[in-house]
């Protein structure tokens, strides 16, 4: 596959590079995203559970682009 600078309509060439730039995830970046994601643990008539909040819309692109389905809201630990 040619590199991107090789294609020669400017529009076409920045539209692929935004896309690619969309996609490209660094092991720090990926990192840094789902850091910032926290979920509360508590106790409710007895149960444990864990609430989690929707992530930010980057993880939740980031978790479609690699396949991972997104938790569900409450997680029962009991």
């Amino acid at each position: 596959m040619a590199g991107i600078s090789q294609i020669n309509d400017e529009a076409e060439r920045v539209k692929i590079q935004k896309e690619l730039d969309r996609r490209w995830y660094t092991g720090e970046g990926i990192f840094k995203e789902l850091a910032c994601w926290n979920v509360l643990k508590d106790e409710f008539l007895c149960k444990m559970f864990l609430s989690v909040p929707p992530p930010t819309p980057m993880a939740q692109q980031l978790f479609a682009d690699i396949g991972i389905p997104l938790p569900t809201k409450i997680i029962s630990l009991d």
